[in-house]
Parts: C-alpha cells; structure tokens; sequence
C-alpha cells in the first residue's frame, strides 16, 4: 500500500475545559514566498496542540478552518504546525483558535488573532522554530499537505507491503459497529489466537470467524447470551457491550478491521492493491476516513460485497483493485 504526494490535515476534539490561562502563548510566522507556521513552547505534560483558522474571516471555536493542523509531539522543545505551500501577504488577518491537551485534559482559546506585518525569510527558519530547519534543496513545491511536517512532490510518504504488521502504525479495531449508519452484523475482534488478521508472504489477511466457534460461545449464547469487547476496546463504551435483547441477538459473525494511527493527509493519491473475497454476506471495505469523526467520510474507495451483477445475474465481485 503505498501513498503518493499525500498530505492531510487533522484534529482531535477531547473533552474540552474553557480554561485558557494554562495555555502556552502562540506564536505565529509568515514566510516569503510563501509558508506559514504556528508553534507553542512544550511544557506541562502537553500532550497534543491543534490549530484550526480563517484568512480574513471570522472563526467560530467549533468550525474547521481554511488553515487546520495537528501536532502529537513537541520538536525540539516547541510545539509546531507548518503550511509550506499557504501563501500570505502583508495586512493579511489570520482569525483562530487553538487547542491543547495537558495532563488528559483538554483546553480551548479562542478569539484570537494575527495580522501579516512582514514577510520572513523562508531557507532556514527562525523564531520559535530552532534555527537549522532547512527545506530539502530538492523539494518541489505541491499542494499536498501532511499532519507534523511537510510534503514534496512525488515523494512517498506512506507505504506499506505487509511484511509484518506494524501495530505503531496500524491499530487492531475491537468493537461491535452498533451506531455503523449501515449497522454490519458484525463485530470486530482482536484475537489473540486464530487472529482475524493477520501477515502471511507479505499478503494482509482479514479472515472471518463464527462467534458461536469461539471460546466460551455456542449456538445457544448467540441467542441469549452477552458479548463484552471491553479489554482492548478501541471505540466509545456504547460500542464495546451487547446484550441479547428479544429478537435482537449477538452478532454472529466476527471480523478484522485495521486503521492507521497517526498517519494522516489532504490532497494526494492513495494506491491499494488489494483482492476481494467472493461470497454471501461478504462485505469489504477500504476506506478514506477523515480524522474529524463528525465529518462524513468519503465512500469512494470502498467495495461492497454483492454490488455488482452481470448481466446474467452472477455476481462480479471477485475484483483485484
């Protein structure tokens, strides 16, 4: 799987606290020609900083800016999201907000901001990004953008072959998909033996199982019993429990779902290959999803199983993307 001129900007809504006086000052740089960075000094257990803004226009504390970023770890004792390819001028006003989370806590300011009064030299950046950032001398510009840095164009930032599977990279899902619009009877488990996925021959494996096969299930619990995903759960609480409930059963069926953890892009191309299973009930997917989970995902890159029909009536599902 690999990821072409990828670049993606994210961010992570906790539970937030208006409590602003904890929050580092921001600090905010324009550069010539173009590019833009925005940092915090690191310090009281930060945890996450997020940054979302307009040029020119308003910004409320819960919209997604124009500008948007994320950053997971401090650099060199700062805190920093950089665009390289936004282009300012002076009297340009950058109206934002920002977040940080400190000791499992979130905190939001909003309210604020910036007016271009100059443009800086961009070769090597100064100011609150420690002096020797330099920008590859071969990078040529894009409009790629990617979470905790920056793109070049036609450079690979993710690929993956499947040699093994990573799990810094790759999260393992474990829930049941109750509040899926679509609502798949299944539920997503990571097993610990006869693994629903797994790497073989550099080939990624989603295998199916029957809950009733599983230890301490049989045909008779799938009807009355209750199944609990709260060790290793990886979704809300509402998603990890089910109880048998009049015609309501468990889900019979048990999948694998794998989602990666910190890799995350705007505006690039994603190549997959991948084989899909032939069958009843069988219902792949490959999906782009956005960070932001109360945004609604593309569904362009997804197969369903039994959707495409011959003329004859057989089902065509059987493809190699």
């Amino acid at each position: 799987m690999a990821a072409w001129w990828c670049g993606r900007v994210i961010t992570l809504f906790l539970c937030v606290h208006l409590t602003v006086g904890q929050i580092p000052n921001v600090s905010i740089h324009a550069y010539k020609p173009k590019g833009f960075s925005v940092s915090i000094p690191d310090g009281q257990n930060i945890g996450l900083f997020a940054f979302h803004g307009n040029i020119n226009r308003g910004i409320n504390k819960n919209d997604v800016g124009t500008i948007a970023g994320e950053v997971l770890k401090a650099k060199n004792g700062m805190w920093i999201y950089e665009d390289p390819e936004l282009e300012l001028k002076v009297g340009d006003v950058i109206n934002y907000y920002v977040f940080v989370s400190m000791n499992s806590k979130g905190y939001l300011k909003d309210n604020l901001s910036f007016t271009v009064t100059k443009l800086e030299d961009r070769s090597i950046v100064t100011g609150p990004i420690r002096p020797g950032t330099v920008l590859p001398e071969d990078c040529k510009p894009t409009r790629t953008k990617v979470r905790g840095g920056f793109a070049c164009a036609g450079q690979t930032l993710f690929e993956d072959n499947f040699d093994m599977l990573d799990e810094s990279v790759w999260q393992i899902e474990q829930y049941i998909p109750n509040t899926h619009p679509e609502y798949p009877f299944v539920s997503y488990q990571h097993l610990a033996t006869d693994q629903t996925v797994s790497t073989a021959g550099g080939t990624l494996r989603i295998t199916p199982k029957l809950q009733q096969d599983l230890p301490g299930f049989t045909n008779e619990t799938i009807l009355s019993g209750t199944l609990n995903l709260f060790s290793g759960c990886t979704s809300s609480a509402d998603s990890c429990l089910i109880q048998v409930d009049g015609a309501d059963i468990l889900p019979p069926v048990v999948s694998g779902r794998i989602t990666s953890k910190t890799f995350a892009f705007t505006y690039g191309k994603v190549y997959v290959r991948a084989k899909l299973p032939q069958g009843d009930w069988l219902y792949p997917e490959i999906l782009l999803e956005p960070f932001l989970h109360n945004l609604i995902p593309p569904r362009v890159p997804k197969k369903k199983g039994l959707d495409r029909r011959t003329t004859d009536g057989r089902t065509d599902n059987k493809v190699i993307l």
